[in-house]
């Protein structure tokens, strides 16, 4: 039986995230809640068929502007290929991608990302976890709660985990976000240096000279967070041990049951081709196009949509 072997930090559980059979691969997993719905919009985990109009909603939401379309439509392809590698068939224990739509139109998303032990609450590392990352509002949604409604999503599942400090970074010169932010209940703790991004990301989002401003709230009740300036409660668990390596073979694949898996196995090997053996090792290129051209094929709608 062919066995993917690829170095990978994710931990992986169960049950899938869309429902059906399951498959055990290693910790329980955290149970989220049912998609939030308000007035305005609903709140959902992400899909597959989102990464299209993910992809869109990212790049719009931080591109410099005067972009030609073609280094847009560069850009949106390479934003579609990073969030399809975080969106697995399956809950992965310490990673979830929030979308909020209306009207069947996607207008908000963010990431949480809790899954480095060596990083959970540690205020000293280079990306302190748990942390959300790549909130952002479509420009005619904003400043009507949805993106205050998707931070609060992801303070209960940290709270789920069991986390007492939730992070974020966001450019120092992002008066705006900085203010959503501190109305939301994070305060200022310090202003980390940019860390190095491939060119492509630069050229959509300019250079972030400035620095990163690292950004902290205490999670939990007041007396909670009274107890934890004075230390009075043990430290929170870490997550279950999970792989060092993934492992994943075509008959566990097979008994997930949900094409999604098969479509998420495919991009496994087609991004780790040169792991799997000398006869892959000139393949990368061909991978990639492969790769990218599959994720037009997976978003499950016109090739139009959302470009």
């Amino acid at each position: 039986m062919l066995t993917a072997i690829v170095s990978c930090s994710y931990t992986p559980s169960c049950p899938r995230r869309y429902g059906g059979a399951s498959m055990s691969l290693a910790a329980p997993a955290v149970s989220l809640t049912p998609p939030t719905t308000t007035s305005a919009w609903s709140v959902r985990l992400a899909e597959r068929r989102d990464i299209l109009p993910l992809a869109r909603l990212l790049h719009d939401a931080f591109a410099l502007p005067g972009r030609s379309p073609l280094d847009a439509a560069w850009t949106m392809g390479r934003l579609a290929i990073d969030i399809e590698t975080r969106l697995t068939p399956w809950d992965w224990q310490r990673h979830a991608q929030f979308v909020a739509e209306t009207d069947g139109e996607l207008v908000a998303f963010c990431e949480l990302w809790g899954e480095d032990v060596v990083s959970l609450g540690k205020e000293g590392a280079p990306t302190p976890q748990p942390c959300l990352f790549n909130l952002c509002v479509r420009a005619d949604q904003r400043r009507r709660g949805v993106g205050a409604e998707l931070i609060r999503e992801c303070e209960a599942l940290s709270r789920a985990w069991k986390q007492r400090t939730l992070f974020l970074k966001v450019r120092a010169d992002n008066d705006g976000a900085e203010r959503l932010y501190a109305r939301a209940g994070f305060e200022s703790v310090a202003v980390r240096e940019a860390a190095n991004v491939p060119g492509w990301q630069e050229r959509w989002k300019g250079e972030t000279a400035g620095g990163l401003l690292l950004m902290r709230k205490r999670l939990g009740s007041p007396l909670e967070q009274a107890a934890d300036a004075l230390q009075l409660r043990p430290s929170a668990p870490p997550p279950a041990p999970g792989f060092s390596e993934l492992n994943v073979t075509i008959g566990q694949v097979a008994a997930y049951g949900d094409p999604d898996a098969w479509v998420w196995f495919g991009f496994l090997l087609a991004r780790n081709a040169r792991y799997l053996g000398p006869a892959y090792g000139a393949a990368g290129a061909v991978a990639g196009l492969l790769t990218y051209a599959a994720i037009l094929v997976a978003a499950r709608g016109p090739l139009g949509v959302g470009w």
